[in-house]
C-alpha cells in the first residue's frame, strides 16, 4: 500500500500503536520550498521501520487501514504502523532537494500553507522553529516570502520515494525478512541504489547562504534557453 490518502489518515491513527531537513533548536530559520501544487499533490506514506544491517529503514506497508492483517506481514508480526509525510523540498540557501521526515500533525500547516500559495512551488517559504530539542509541543510556523513563479519542472531533482528512501517489498520478500532478518540475495535488485546527493543549480558568495529573515526575499529563477532550467 505505502501512499494513502490524505483524507484517511484518521483512519490509519487509529490502527496505529504507538539526507533529511530539520531544524535543530528553538528559533532555527531555514527558507524552503516545498515541491507540490496542491494539498492534493502531497502524499502520505504508510510504512514500517525495520533494522537492515545494522540501519534503520522504511519499508512499504502492503495493506491499507480497512484490510486484514494478513495481508502485511510486518503488520501480523506486529510491527508499529506509522503514517508519515515525507516531504520533498528545496533548500533555498544550500540549493539543494532535501525531505521532511513529519508525523501527520503537520497536515494543518500544510493546509493552511496551501491556501495562501497556490501553485505551493510558485513561492518560497521561510519556516520557524518554536520549541528546543525534545519537546513534545515543538511546532513550526511559515512564514510565505513573494511568489516567482517557479515550477515543478525548475526542480528535476524532485523523486519517488517508494523504492529509494521507502523499501519496495513483496510479501514473500518480507517473510522472508521476518524469518532470516535479511532479504534473500536473489531479490537484492530490488534494494534502492545509494541515493546521490543533489547538485547546486549555481554558486553563491558564503554571505548569500546564510539563513535571511522575513524581510529578504528569494531572488526570481529566470530558465535559460535549451534543456537547461535555469
Amino acid at each position: 500500500m505505502g501512499k494513502v490518502n490524505i483524507n484517511e489518515i484518521e483512519h490509519y491513527q487509529e490502527k496505529m500503536q504507538g539526507g533529511f531537513f530539520a531544524l535543530k533548536n528553538d528559533k532555527d530559520v531555514a527558507r524552503v520550498r516545498f515541491l507540490y501544487e496542491t494539498m492534493e499533490d502531497i502524499p502520505v506514506y504508510a510504512v514500517h521501520e525495520i533494522e537492515l544491517d545494522g540501519r534503520r529503514k522504511y519499508v512499504n506497508c502492503l495493506r491499507s487501514y480497512d484490510e486484514p492483517l494478513e495481508k502485511c506481514p510486518l503488520c501480523l508480526a506486529k510491527y508499529k504502523l506509522l503514517v508519515k509525510f515525507f516531504l520533498q523540498l528545496y533548500d533555498e540557501d544550500e540549493q539543494i532537494v532535501k525531505v521532511w521526515d513529519r508525523g501527520v500533525t503537520i497536515k494543518g500547516m500544510l493546509e493552511g500553507l496551501t491556501k495562501r500559495c497556490n501553485p505551493l512551488v510558485g513561492t518560497a517559504v521561510e519556516i520557524e522553529r518554536s520549541g528546543k530539542p525534545g519537546d513534545t509541543r515543538t511546532t513550526y510556523t511559515p512564514y510565505p516570502l513573494t511568489a516567482d513563479g517557479a515550477t515543478l519542472e525548475d526542480f528535476p531533482e524532485k523523486t519517488e520515494l517508494i523504492g529509494t528512501l521507502i523499501l519496495d517489498k513483496t510479501q514473500r520478500e518480507l517473510e522472508y525478512f521476518l524469518n532470516h532478518g535479511e532479504f534473500p540475495e536473489s531479490i537484492q535488485r530490488t534494494e534502492p541504489a545509494a541515493r546521490q546527493p543533489a547538485t547546486s543549480r549555481t554558486t553563491r558568495a558564503t554571505s548569500e547562504r546564510q539563513t535571511e529573515r522575513v524581510s529578504t526575499l528569494p531572488q526570481r529563477r529566470v530558465p535559460r534557453k535549451g534543456n537547461d532550467k535555469f
